[in-house]
């Protein structure tokens, strides 16, 4: 590191003098980072450049814009985005300006899995259909879409592996082109990055052409990113079985998309407590790397609420492995009661102020290892398919 700044911003963080700004949806910051030194904590869109003028550290999600105007007057020298995405990063900007930054990839990969199964048995049951033996396409097989696999394939369901640049290093044979598919899916689940530029952008990636291709009876997913989809394309599409969570023009979503959808959640598919504070961890134990530091373990406190907690049997007896996953979904994350809010919106205003709203306010779900189920009234079929997915079976007595 050569700029002096920066040089004095690391020297400050080591005698636990730095300022430290930080999105205050970050959870267990105090606890994590006032080592380092003073913790100042802003909603993530009002992060600006008069905020982080003084700062050392920088620590933000994916509502904070980091690139010149925010930084250029700083003496910040480490950047942490406690998300997986990128987009929202100038990372060509801080290699140029020598500031560290760190992203917090795989956080969220198990969170938006359970979310993919929530909203695929939402629609198998909607649609009265099975899992098992169904065929999902997972386009983009990272931290996410390799967790999504591994969940689906305990349910029964073939999954069609698309990822090009994986594919190019690691020989073909276990990916499948993408027009077979989308030719051949019962249900598509979109996880790539955003990308604008290269041999696999993914930018408008179902493009016209490509949304030709999709049975018009495929349910397709994207908890990815907005604008992996050509909207316009799409509104224009037979395509009717969507369930959407990330949207072109976030917040100012389009009033359509939402009717078109099967289910419209607010980008809240990998927003569980346990992904937010892994976020936060990861953060810290990079910026303990970076500094050179020794690594503290992690405050007890902010695992105190790990413990089990016990689901009660769903209302009635399920007649479906996809009708007691979506009753189970409801309870931990409450899916269809924020598809309705969402739709409680009636003009674009109110929606983008309604999508902000929700995603603010969402009550952060916990993930199925944190829950065990009341076995007795559940089909003794029912116990392992759970517990592959991670839940526990408590029987009575």
């Amino acid at each position: 590191m050569t700029d002096p700044k920066h040089r004095a911003a690391v020297e400050r963080a080591r005698r636990m003098k730095a300022v430290v700004v930080c999105d205050q949806a970050l959870p267990g910051a105090a606890a994590l980072f006032t080592r380092f030194g003073e913790v100042r904590r802003y909603p993530g869109e009002q992060i600006d450049a008069a905020i982080v003028r003084d700062a050392d550290i920088l620590l933000v999600r994916s509502r904070t814009r980091v690139d010149a105007e925010l930084l250029d007057a700083s003496s910040v020298a480490f950047v942490g985005s406690a998300v997986a995405g990128r987009d929202h990063i100038d990372e060509r900007y801080l290699r140029e300006r020598g500031i560290a930054c760190l992203c917090a990839d795989g956080c969220n990969a198990n969170a938006v899995a359970e979310y993919v199964i929530i909203t695929l048995a939402h629609t198998a049951v909607r649609l009265q259909r099975p899992l098992a033996g169904q065929t999902l396409a997972i386009i983009g097989v990272g931290h996410v879409g390799r967790a999504v696999a591994a969940k689906a394939r305990h349910l029964g369901m073939r999954c069609l592996l698309n990822d090009p640049p994986r594919a190019q290093r690691e020989g073909a044979t276990a990916f499948t082109e993408l027009a077979t598919c989308l030719r051949n899916a019962d249900f598509i689940s979109l996880h790539t990055p955003l990308t604008y530029s290269g041999e696999h952008a993914t930018f408008h990636l179902l493009d016209q052409r490509n949304l030709t291709r999709i049975n018009p009876e495929t349910v397709l997913i994207n908890a990815a990113r907005g604008a992996v989809i050509d909207q316009n394309a799409l509104l224009r599409s037979d395509l009717h079985h969507l369930v959407i969570d990330c949207w072109d023009h976030e917040p100012a979503i389009h009033p359509e998309m939402v009717r078109r959808a099967l289910i419209a959640t607010p980008h809240i598919a990998g927003a569980s407590h346990e992904a937010r504070l892994a976020g936060s961890v990861m953060l810290y134990q990079g910026l303990c790397r970076f500094l050179g530091e020794q690594e503290a373990a992690v405050p007890a406190d902010l695992l105190a609420d790990a413990a089990l907690k016990t689901l009660p049997p769903p209302a009635g007896i399920p007649a479906s492995l996809a009708e007691l996953l979506a009753a189970l979904g409801d309870t931990t994350a409450g899916i269809t009661a924020v598809d309705r809010q969402m739709r409680s919106a009636t003009n674009p205003e109110s929606l983008a102020q309604q999508f902000v709203a929700l995603r603010r306010s969402y009550d952060f779900r916990h993930e199925w290892r944190r829950y065990a189920i009341d076995g007795h009234r559940l089909s003794a079929g029912f116990h392992q398919p759970l517990q592959r997915l991670e839940f526990r079976i408590r029987s009575p007595g």
